[in-house]
């Protein structure tokens, strides 16, 4: 597990995901904007280990998504909802679902129960 606490400086999120040979990221919405819009090298930076992405914290436009998935095709973006108070992800859009539901915030995430 790597942590970044610098995401103003979108240099070190690439070259921490390369250097440490990420296979995920999880981002909420404000991450994939700003990646995708304020960064010159990202769209065309290869990422060789990346297999997954995760985004929850929010809802992020099917737009920025789509600009993701079309730059990475390799990489398998999972949108995700939780809740604070209930834990931490509730529900999950598979990848292979993404076309088929776009702007659905998926199924519930197996296992988990509203008794417990």
């Amino acid at each position: 597990m790597v942590l970044n606490n610098s995401f103003i400086f979108l240099g070190s999120i690439i070259k921490d995901l390369k250097e440490y040979k990420c296979t995920g990221f999880a981002g909420v919405p404000s991450h994939y904007q700003i990646l995708l819009r304020k960064s010159e090298s990202f769209k065309t930076t290869i990422f060789p280990d990346l297999k997954y992405v995760t985004q929850a914290g929010g809802k992020l436009a099917t737009i920025f998504i789509d600009e993701f998935r079309q730059s990475f095709p390799e990489v398998k973006f999972i949108v995700m909802y939780g809740q604070t108070e209930a834990t931490a992800r509730l529900s999950y859009l598979p990848p292979e679902l993404y076309e088929k539901k776009k702007g659905s915030m998926g199924k519930g995430i197996p296992g988990l129960n509203s008794e417990s």
